[in-house]
């Protein structure tokens, strides 16, 4: 059996993470354009927010790819037995970014809304920025914020003044 999953860099959709089951392993293959700027990691992520570091994607011609080989007891053990997507040096560990639950607010339907949500926050000037990755044609994240919301090139970005995240 061949899944495949999205691979996200800040929020913005860069290649995919095929995961092929061989027998007592899981085979993850990620691949994407040729990057600049540094040392790329790639993280595996499950919808309870559990994340795996596959390792550092290496130049193929004008690609970057990286190949590891895991077993499916490990990924249970690891809580991914279930991954969702992959993620290039995730947000939440790029120098201004959070995960979210750190999110500081006492509004209990925005943080209940993002549980499990992958993505960042930080904070800005004119509020809290987060970002979730989105593509056009998946729901929005957040829908009870969906009038704050601004669609982006693979991403979706919420902008939360002070007193929204204070309620």
């Amino acid at each position: 059996m061949e899944q495949e999953l999205p691979l996200y860099e800040n929020g913005v959709l860069r290649g995919h993470i095929l995961c092929k089951n061989e027998g007592c392993y899981m085979t993850f293959l990620a691949d994407t354009p040729l990057l600049g700027g540094g040392v790329k990691k790639v993280w595996l992520f499950s919808d309870s927010g559990e994340k795996l570091l596959l390792g550092t994607l290496v130049p193929e011609g004008q690609r970057l790819r990286l190949r590891r080989r895991v077993s499916h007891s490990d990924l249970r053990f690891r809580g991914m037995a279930a991954p969702t997507s992959g993620q290039i040096n995730p947000q939440e560990d790029a120098p201004g970014w959070s995960g979210f639950a750190t999110l500081p607010t006492q509004d209990a339907e925005l943080a209940a809304a993002l549980t499990g949500l992958q993505g960042g926050w930080r904070q800005g000037e004119d509020g809290v920025e987060l970002r979730f990755p989105w593509q056009v044609g998946q729901a929005v994240p957040v829908v009870s914020r969906f009038c704050l919301g601004q669609p982006g090139d693979g991403w979706w970005r919420l902008l939360l003044r002070a007193e929204t995240t204070d309620q």
